[in-house]
């Protein structure tokens, strides 16, 4: 009867700290394991979500070891892909993707469609982390397939979300529109707050590569909005540094230079340098249009240093064009490390530099006449619509062990993407 109260409170998932912890002792003195760890997930995920991201994985670890003595795969699966998410934020990357793995051959094995989906949208988000768009579309195509077989709506937004993204990165901007409107309609509809936010500061960098400043002002600043309203450091800073990107376009150098302080200020809570170091790059870039060329190389000297350190290769590229660096050997000055951000320059075999799907090894995708993989040649793969303008070549849907590993050897990353994909606990009655 004991056990079965406490589980029972679990399930209504409006416990507070207190409460939980309650719960948790009252398991740990009846050694049920299952039960403890199921008020550690709980625990631990809030806490990563609110920004406690240590506790967290304590919290998170501790139910990862107790629910494998228990032998609860579904509970274990969704509780790996949230110590990952915490991995991620702590920028211990490493970690992040043996988890994210880990999950995912799990949920294939014990056929938990929805872990799957949940551990492909994170893998996705870590190809999209280092500039795999290929990989990245793949995985976040086969997620929304996923979402849709098992009615996850929520999930279906975020993956339409974060195609859009790849989409823009790959220059393909109409399509990325399509994905951003259903992602933002599907967030509104569930009330997703986080998700809504995230994807508000997208659009506006959407709308400044499509030249549409004021659309891309006005989604910045309710993006800003929603974020302070939220308390979540990692979507201010994103909404702050993307509304002083579109300041500068207007030539509104002050307020840039005000955008870029704050969000530096921010940055320097957030374990992942990622933050901080594009916003003193935004600094440098400011200071160097209003002719103070001392303190731009000072914030330039800083940003390259933390994004260093962060891995942030995209990111990096932007930093070093705003200094008037030529980073890709074609003899200028660049936005990004190669010409179109696919990893490769004309100068270490990229067949077209100013198309990011278009490099050494790349997917043959839609038989669109293009030659992606620089073979000479164009293949014709099964592919499918998916819902927002794109055709991807998922194929049978399955990723094989290879083309995992790519997320592992091949590091080169571009900006983070916010908010993550937590994973929603399993009921404490299944």
């Amino acid at each position: 009867m004991v056990v079965a109260d406490a589980r029972n409170r679990l399930g209504e998932r409006e416990l507070n700290r207190e409460e939980l912890d309650a719960a948790r002792r009252t398991f740990v003195e009846l050694k049920d394991y299952v039960g403890e760890a199921r008020a550690l997930g709980i625990m631990g995920t809030a806490a990563a979500i609110s920004g406690d991201l240590r506790e967290a994985r304590t919290a998170l670890e501790r139910a990862l070891v107790l629910l494998r003595q228990g032998g609860d795969a579904t509970y274990e699966t969704a509780t790996m892909i949230n110590l990952a998410i915490a991995y991620k934020q702590l920028n211990q990357r490493t970690l992040e993707q043996a988890t994210l793995h880990e999950a995912l051959r799990l949920a294939q094995e014990i056929e938990y469609t929805q872990g799957e989906e949940a551990a492909l949208l994170n893998l996705g988000v870590g190809a999209l982390d280092r500039g795999r768009l290929k990989d990245a579309e793949r995985m976040f195509a086969e997620s929304v397939k996923l979402s849709l077989r098992v009615g996850n709506e929520a999930n279906r937004g975020r993956g339409l979300g974060n195609l859009g993204d790849v989409r823009r990165a790959l220059g393909r901007l109409d399509e990325a529109d399509a994905c951003f409107e259903e992602s933002l309609r599907l967030a509104r509809a569930a009330d997703d707050l986080l998700h809504l936010t995230g994807q508000l500061e997208e659009l506006a960098r959407l709308r400044l590569a499509q030249g549409r400043i004021d659309e891309a002002e006005e989604a910045g600043r309710e993006a800003a909005r929603r974020a302070r309203e939220l308390g979540v450091d990692q979507l201010i800073a994103g909404a702050l540094e993307v509304l002083g990107e579109t300041a500068v376009v207007q030539g509104r150098l002050v307020d840039a230079r005000e955008l870029a302080e704050e969000a530096c200020g921010i940055g320097e809570r957030l374990p992942n340098k990622h933050f901080e170091g594009l916003a003193r790059g935004l600094s440098g870039r400011v200071a160097g249009l209003e002719g103070q060329a001392a303190l731009a190389e000072e914030a330039f000297d800083l940003a390259e240093e933390m994004l260093r350190a962060a891995d942030d290769r995209f990111s990096l590229g932007r930093v070093l064009a705003w200094r008037g660096i030529d980073n890709d050997c074609d003899g200028s000055a660049d936005g990004e490390l190669d010409g179109d951000g696919d990893g490769l320059a004309d100068c270490e075999g990229d067949c077209d530099d100013t198309d990011a799907a278009i490099f050494p090894g790349a997917d043959e995708v839609c038989d669109d006449g293009s030659d992606q993989d620089c073979d000479g040649e164009d293949s014709d793969p099964t592919c499918w619509t998916d819902g927002c303008g794109g055709c991807s070549s998922a194929g049978d849907g399955s990723l094989g062990p290879a083309a995992l590993a790519l997320l592992l050897l091949l590091p080169w990353a571009r900006r983070r993407r916010y908010p993550d994909a937590w994973t929603r606990l399993p009921s404490a009655h299944s």
